[in-house]
């Protein structure tokens, strides 16, 4: 590490930032179709890849009662009611190539 590196990492005032999390196309469709807000996003990416809770509480470094209310507000705004029809909504969004959102009754019954 160069000696610059390392008087930055003393230092105890450095930024923190949240980690980037990519976003999918289908992710991407799904925030805009349904109005997210960044934060709402960036969580609806990680239950794309991580799943549970927890585990997209610790890729975000956020706490689970965050994430808990982001959940609702995308539950809310999205007609989903378990994470796995969000994500089977998700990819559902992401391969059609309709312009409103998919009734959510009508998705589930086809994707069962």
């Amino acid at each position: 590490m160069g000696e610059s590196m390392k008087r930055l990492s003393k230092r105890t005032n450095v930024l923190r930032f949240r980690p980037i999390v990519a976003s999918t196309p289908a992710v991407d469709t799904a925030a805009q179709r349904y109005n997210l807000t960044t934060a709402e996003k960036r969580v609806l990416s990680a239950v794309m890849d991580s799943g549970g809770v927890r585990s997209v509480a610790t890729a975000l470094r956020i706490s689970e009662a965050t994430v808990k209310t982001h959940l609702q507000n995308i539950f809310g705004k999205t007609g989903a009611r378990r994470q796995i029809d969000l994500v089977k909504l998700v990819i559902a969004g992401g391969a059609s190539e309709r312009t409103g959102p998919p009734a959510h009754d009508q998705l589930l019954a086809t994707s069962t």
